[in-house]
């Protein structure tokens, strides 16, 4: 079967395993060339790809053009599949192997906003049960103590680049005389900030 599923594969003993794959670039024209050879299948089952059921063979992809690589893995070797890269296999024989899922750095960011679904959920109280109402109001001081030090930092960092960009002005006697200093607005649009910082001076 066709799956992108990410893993680290070593095949600890045994016969070989043949392994194909599909580059993740070529990834849609991989799925386009398998709704164009198996649409009825497609109509029946839109999600096919992700059902982890279904094998074609390579050559039918290599004959539309589609990149097709192959390897043969050996006891004591690893495979690395990335995602959405295709891959598809077979053992040659008995063979014993362990994989593991990992996922790349970039992935480490949540694909929601944690903070927008605690607003979501704290937005609307009389739905909650205890528990639920426990976890958000929890869940919601984290928040605001990281939004005040989030806030906190940021004027650190305008104050410190208004320090930069109009030092101070030394007057005849020695003592430091005000630059004076068109006040503006400075604005920022978070998920859980809304907010206008101004007289910087």
């Amino acid at each position: 079967m066709w799956v992108t599923r990410a893993w680290i594969v070593v095949q600890c003993l045994g016969e070989p395993k043949t392994w194909y794959g599909v580059p993740g670039e070529a990834a849609e024209f991989f799925e386009d060339s398998m709704r164009k050879s198996a649409p009825e299948l497609f109509e029946q089952s839109p999600d096919l790809l992700h059902q982890l059921t279904t094998i074609m063979n390579p050559n039918i992809f290599m004959s539309m053009g589609v990149p097709v690589v192959k390897t043969h893995q050996g006891a004591g070797e690893f495979v690395v599949t990335f995602p959405r890269a295709y891959h598809a296999g077979f053992n040659q024989g008995y063979n014993f192997a362990e994989a593991v899922n990992f996922c790349p750095a970039d992935w480490r960011q949540c694909v929601f906003s944690h903070e927008e679904l605690i607003c979501k959920i704290a937005a609307d109280p009389d739905s909650l049960d205890f528990h639920l109402a426990a976890a958000t109001h929890k869940d919601m001081l984290v928040m605001v103590d990281n939004e005040k030090k989030l806030r906190k930092r940021l004027l650190d960092m305008i104050y410190y680049q208004v320090s930069l960009t109009y030092p101070p002005i030394f007057s005849t006697n020695g003592n430091v005389a005000c630059q004076p200093v068109q006040k503006k607005s400075r604005h920022t649009k978070l998920f859980k900030s809304h907010q206008q910082l101004c007289g910087l001076h």
